[in-house]
């Protein structure tokens, strides 16, 4: 990775005590503590994947991952940056010589302003252990929290994702307050979410509590978008 990214030598990765990491991170630029959460957010996902997967992620593959999000990153910055009304919402297909509807299948970036939290769970259903991770960037890609645990035994795939939705928004009120966007690849938690009414589901009390921890942010919204968009989550 140091090939291709500015990231600091590796000396300085080094665990100096319990803030080791704020440490590592103070010094450097935006862009660089950006590179430095996407590879340890990469790292904890092969750790998943030889514990709780099938053991066939490797660390050749985890590179090309990487690469391949630092410039959907860069798109999407570059995106951000662009009016609305001059953005692309068509392709021209050689094929058939037609103009096509442009499928979004990439994480597009928040307006100025706004941060957005993408968050996603591991959920396995003969035992409830649960597994949370959620990242949380601005309109630039900047990274303003990235973290991942072991969350609270879960009855079901909902009420897992309900979770990591929380712990994610439970962080990010402790280091920001402005408007955000939460964005879940389960449709069934953005519904509920969305619902003005009571939710009757499983998981009513997380609902409750993200709608609770909602009122820490200046201005919250909720989307449901598809599993590509929230790929750095997973």
């Amino acid at each position: 990775m140091r090939v291709k990214w500015d990231i600091p030598k590796e000396v300085e990765f080094r665990r100096t005590g319990e803030d080791w990491l704020e440490n590592l991170l103070l010094p450097q630029s935006a862009s660089i503590r950006s590179n430095i959460l996407l590879i340890l957010w990469k790292a904890w996902s092969l750790r998943n994947n030889t514990i709780l997967g099938d053991g066939k992620d490797t660390v050749t593959g985890a590179v090309h991952q990487l690469l391949r999000l630092g410039e959907d990153l860069l798109t999407a910055e570059q995106v951000a940056n662009v009016p609305h009304s001059k953005q692309a919402t068509t392709l021209f297909d050689q094929r058939t010589s037609k103009l096509v509807p442009l499928k979004n299948n990439r994480w597009i970036a928040p307006a100025v302003g706004y941060v957005k939290i993408n968050c996603d769970a591991v959920f396995l259903k003969d035992s409830g252990d649960t597994w949370g991770g959620a990242v949380a960037r601005d309109h630039r890609g900047s990274v303003h929290l990235s973290v991942g645990r072991r969350l609270n035994q879960c009855s079901s795939v909902e009420e897992a994702e309900a979770a990591a939705a929380l712990m994610g928004m439970s962080k990010l009120s402790n280091v920001y307050g402005g408007p955000i966007i939460l964005e879940v690849d389960c449709a069934a938690v953005g519904r509920n979410l969305l619902s003005a009414d009571s939710c009757k589901s499983s998981c009513y009390a997380t609902i409750a509590d993200i709608k609770k921890t909602s009122n820490a942010f200046q201005r919250f919204e909720v989307r449901v978008i598809n599993r590509a968009q929230n790929e750095l989550a997973h």
